[in-house]
């Protein structure tokens, strides 16, 4: 009985900890709990220096992943403005040309 009610716990603990839609957009600076406990692991034994400098990189790793995230995300959106209007004026120009 003890397993399944941990396994319920965790399991709402990671579905609310994963920012979706909006609030991921609003937030990117933030770090999950999922990124915080693998903070954690890897940390882990690690003295006082060690643990600062590798905190320092995943956290730049992370940054970094969400910068290029939002590049990519950015050029989908253009690339799918441009096809719209790509569309609208192929429709605008069969008008005009009677087709």
């Amino acid at each position: 009985m003890w397993r399944v009610m941990v396994g319920i716990l965790v399991a709402g603990a990671l579905a609310f900890s994963v920012p979706a839609g909006a609030a991921a957009q609003a937030a990117p600076q933030q770090d999950s709990v999922v990124d915080r406990v693998g903070d954690w692991f890897a940390t882990l034994g690690k003295s006082g220096m060690e643990r600062d400098s590798l905190l320092a990189q995943r956290k730049a790793e992370r940054m970094a992943k969400r910068s290029q995230q939002a590049v990519e995300r950015q050029a989908r959106q253009a690339e799918r403005g441009m096809q719209q209007t790509g569309k609208e004026l192929n429709k605008g120009l069969g008008s005009l040309t009677g087709q």
